[in-house]
């Protein structure tokens, strides 16, 4: 046998490292990758094929979302965006909703013109007034509003015999009567009228964003 032949025979020892996922951790990983919606989706899938798990969704008379997750770890955008997919609107009617919810402040409020808006958009003035609407009716209440006095209104409107004077107040858009006392006296309300609107409206929420994580440095790609 040659000198090359021996070479080329020669074992040689090698260590190898490999990374080896079990069926459980690969199951967890993908799980982990979906998005609520998907993980909601893939849930409804598995409890039609598998009798051992049931999915509960919530009444179809009730307006409340905490079902779905815990807002202390959820933003804004991610709660409202799942709302719409789950909506029966039309795919127009859901673009330019989304387009308004890329367009809240971290309060919740729209204070960006509608005008202006269509003018950098394929929507018409028309399409984004109906999603205003439509973006008022999601969870949380109040969520929307282009002025305080438009996000207390809106609360005010979904309490069953919410006070008729606070109710006044707010529909002719007068809050600042309420914030000064000494004006009270110019008011067609009386004191004890005007004191009642005040403790009732400071029930409604300014801020209806609040309970939301702030979503820092987030530039969105919005796609019509």
């Amino acid at each position: 046998m040659t000198r090359l032949q021996k070479m080329v025979l020669k074992p040689k020892e090698q260590l190898v490292t490999r990374l080896f996922l079990s069926p459980k951790l690969q199951q967890n990983l993908t799980v982990l990758s979906y998005s609520t919606y998907d993980l909601v989706s893939a849930m409804k899938e598995l409890s039609e094929s598998n009798p051992f798990v049931s999915f509960a969704e919530p009444k179809s008379e009730t307006h409340s979302l905490e079902w779905i997750g815990d807002t202390e770890s959820e933003s804004l955008p991610d709660h409202l965006l799942l709302q719409v997919r789950m909506s029966d609107w039309s795919n127009k009617e859901k673009s330019a909703v989304k387009l308004l919810i890329y367009n809240l402040d971290d309060d919740g409020y729209l204070r960006a013109k509608l005008n202006e808006l269509a003018q950098a958009s394929e929507f018409s003035l028309a399409d984004l007034e109906q999603a205003k609407v439509l973006l008022q009716s999601l969870d949380p209440c109040g969520i929307g509003a282009s002025s305080l006095n438009e996000c207390l209104l809106i609360q005010a409107r979904q309490k069953e015999n919410f006070d008729e004077t606070a109710m006044q107040i707010l529909l002719s858009d007068s809050l600042e009567l309420l914030a000064d006392p000494q004006k009270w006296e110019q008011s067609d309300f009386l004191a004890s009228q005007l004191t009642q609107a005040l403790a009732n409206i400071q029930t409604l929420d300014p801020t209806p964003a609040s309970e939301y994580v702030i979503e820092q440095n987030v530039q969105y790609l919005y796609l019509i």
